[in-house]
């Protein structure tokens, strides 16, 4: 099977915070609304601790989440032990990857491209995006606003 063509969606702070305690550290309605925007119709997929997070399917979606220590599916969503098992999923749409850090360590060196929203100003964080900008060209700005700007990096082709 052909790989899904993948995104990463993420919002970091300048410092590259993503997340505080399991959560998101602010509440940004129109990031809100872009993730769903770009996310609705698609797969998603996340790890256990987002997983946990979220705390349900996300709806309109296709949920996956990629975890060793899960005994089972969670209900709602598929189940995959390996990123390599994302190839053996038959993905007609978008691949979402949603996080958290260690999802995106992972599956970011797979992403075709990588929509971030860039937030303003800082928030306290105890979980990190890894660095990726290296193996993509120069952002583009999707659209602006006044707490953040969405971004999409296209990956660098290598042959």
């Amino acid at each position: 099977m052909k790989p899904p063509f993948t995104v990463a969606v993420v919002a970091m702070t300048p410092s590259r915070v993503i997340g505080y305690q399991g959560q998101l550290p602010w509440h940004l309605p129109g990031d809100l609304r872009f993730f769903r925007k770009v996310t609705i119709g698609q797969a998603v997929l996340m790890g256990r601790k987002t997983w946990e997070s979220i705390g349900r399917p996300l709806p309109g979606r296709r949920n996956i989440v990629l975890s060793r220590s899960l005994d089972q599916a969670p209900e709602g969503a598929e189940l995959i032990r390996t990123p390599e098992s994302i190839d053996d999923l038959d993905i007609s749409t978008k691949l979402c990857v949603i996080g958290g850090s260690e999802i995106y360590r992972l599956l970011l060196p797979r992403c075709d491209e990588v929509w971030l929203s860039l937030l303003t100003r800082e928030y306290t964080g105890d979980t990190w995006l890894p660095a990726f900008e290296h193996d993509f060209f120069p952002p583009e700005v999707l659209e602006e606003h006044p707490d953040f700007q969405v971004l999409r990096y296209l990956r660098r082709k290598t042959t």
